[in-house]
């Protein structure tokens, strides 16, 4: 009976902690899953450049606890606003980091000039993963991120499996 209580234990691979659910998460990325998070991204910005700010809010989302859901129209107002104030006439990616299938990074600096070195500003995005496909969620300084001040604890609990909700 011991054997078999051991044997559960070593077999069991649900991870326990934030740190866990990082490893396990980013140990089943592959090159498509980078290819694919750039490509959203590089939509949304060059959607952005182009002015089609409506065609880029498309293809963006909001996760809010764990819930993915498109944008709502206050958001878009916010969004829309913004890039109406500070057009993209330039951009670069500045930054790209994955640590679970909700929380993870991917930066791009702007600017309103053709020199993106020049007064640029920075965009985060929050490429999400739910049942094998990626989704672009705006990134706000309340959430998690390794490049922001909210990093996430390493021992802490696991987060809550993503949903995607569209109503």
């Amino acid at each position: 009976m011991a054997v078999l209580s051991l044997c559960l234990v070593a077999c069991d691979r649900t991870p326990k902690t934030y740190q866990d659910a990082e490893k396990q998460f980013i140990s089943s990325l592959t090159q498509a899953d980078t290819v694919a998070v750039l490509k959203l991204g590089s939509t949304v910005m060059r959607c952005l450049k182009q002015g089609q700010v409506d065609s880029a809010m498309l293809n963006l989302y909001v996760l809010k606890d764990d819930e993915l859901r498109p944008m709502d129209e206050a958001s878009k107002a916010r969004f829309s606003e913004r890039f109406t104030v500070r057009p993209v006439q330039s951009y670069m990616i500045s930054g790209m980091s994955f640590s679970t299938p909700g929380v993870n990074d991917l930066s791009f600096r702007f600017s309103p000039n053709e020199n993106v070195n020049n007064g640029a500003l920075k965009l985060m995005f929050n490429p999400v993963k739910v049942d094998g496909q990626w989704y672009l969620a705006v990134k706000d300084a309340f959430m998690m991120s390794k490049d922001l001040a909210s990093k996430p604890e390493p021992n802490a609990p696991v987060p809550a499996p993503v949903k995607l909700v569209l109503d």
